[in-house]
């Protein structure tokens, strides 16, 4: 697990002060978690989880899958029926990807706008 609270930390740029405050702890916490000398707690670990837009079974290295939700939006990407259709242009792959990160309430408000700008 500390493999990859330190992966995916680094991945958002976050120092380990900064990661602390997400979760209201010490950035020596988020060491002692990077380094195994503690574990989080099963709040933390929500947190974490939801934070990142992982499963708490992906940080527990119980599986390499981040979450379910991100796996389906990959294998909506492209599907079988999207081969005669036009490939989507990088502005659309990089908004896909973008929200895969997002919380479910900032996911709610994209889809709004995007709902509003299509009118």
């Amino acid at each position: 697990m500390k493999n990859r609270i330190r992966e995916l930390r680094l991945e958002r740029g976050l120092s380990q002060e900064e990661l602390g405050k997400v979760l209201n702890v010490s950035g020596r916490t988020i060491g002692h978690y990077e380094n195994g000398s503690r574990e989080p707690t099963p709040e933390a670990l929500n947190k974490l989880a939801d934070f990142f837009g992982v499963t708490i079974d992906y940080l527990l290295c119980r599986t390499d899958v981040r979450s379910t939700e991100k796996q389906d939006t990959k294998d909506k990407l492209q599907t079988p029926a999207d081969v005669n259709k036009e490939p989507a242009s990088d502005d659309i792959k990089e908004l896909l990807l973008l929200a895969q990160n997002l919380q479910e309430e900032d996911l709610k408000l994209l889809k709004q706008i995007a709902k509003r700008l299509n009118r």
